[in-house]
């Protein structure tokens, strides 16, 4: 969880809340809409966790990569970077083609 520039509090509240998903849960028969989510600039693949399990429990599946820069865990704003998280994005779209 990025945690920089929040207040306490606020880390605390969203560490408690209740997430619906089940860890391993058995997978369904059948074809289901994808949905690849991109994070938001130097942001982890759960900031929105609560509208993926919103989606996956009307049906969708949710796939997500991190946003991570060329040399560290962070990306800078420049196109070099942009290119980078789209090459994440072609990454899963390859794998959802997977997919049965």
């Amino acid at each position: 969880m990025i945690t920089e520039g929040k207040r306490k509090e606020q880390v605390a509240s969203e560490r408690r809340r209740r997430m619906w998903a089940v860890r391993d849960a058995a997978p369904k028969a059948g074809k289901f809409p994808v949905v690849i989510y991109a994070p938001s600039i130097n942001n982890t693949t759960f900031e929105n966790a609560d509208i993926a399990e919103y989606l996956a429990s009307h049906g969708y599946i949710v796939i997500a990569a991190p946003s991570v820069g060329l040399n560290s865990r962070w990306i800078k704003k420049d196109l070099m970077h942009a290119e980078l998280q789209a090459d994440d994005i072609r990454f899963l779209v390859d794998y959802a083609r997977t997919l049965p």
